[in-house]
């Protein structure tokens, strides 16, 4: 249902999205009709809309245990076409995710699913396999790599 770092072709033999953030440089939990949340946080300095703050912030990143969710709500429904995740780096690296869509904020539907990725700092392009039109949009991260946290530096929604 995924590829891994693959430009995705429209109709008209152009690029499905212009890979463009949906989501904007975030300095709190709200940006216009854009808010984010997480299951939970580890510290109060780890808050869920640092994964979104284009490294403005310090310390610039998300964390909470393994078996969480981050998620973002748009206020309206926005099309999707690939999504970017940057960990923390060594065991705080999710290993294993499903990138989900909803309308509702009750039904979600999997639009991808990882697992085997291995540790990196760098940012990670992911491409859906089908354009995604959904007001909500959550990764569920489900194993780390080694370590009990997951750690999200940047997170991206592109379209």
């Amino acid at each position: 249902m995924f590829a891994q770092n693959m430009l995705l072709v429209g109709s008209a033999g152009g690029p499905a999205g212009d890979g463009a953030d949906l989501i904007g440089t975030m300095s709190g939990y709200t940006l216009g009709a854009i808010t984010v949340s997480a299951l939970g946080e580890s510290t109060a300095s780890v808050r869920a809309w640092k994964a979104f703050d284009k490294g403005t912030s310090s310390p610039s990143r998300w964390r909470h245990a393994v078996s969480t969710w981050l998620k973002v709500d748009f206020g309206s429904s926005q099309v999707a076409y690939s999504y970017m995740l940057q960990g923390e780096g060594l065991t705080r690296d999710p290993a294993a995710w499903t990138f989900e869509g909803s309308d509702n904020d009750s039904a979600w539907t999997t639009l991808d699913t990882q697992s085997g990725i291995g540790t990196s700092s760098a940012e990670q392009d992911f491409s859906l396999s089908e354009r995604a039109e959904y007001r909500y949009y959550r990764w569920s991260f489900t194993a780390m790599n080694g370590g009990s946290t997951v750690g999200i530096k940047e997170a991206q929604i592109r379209s």
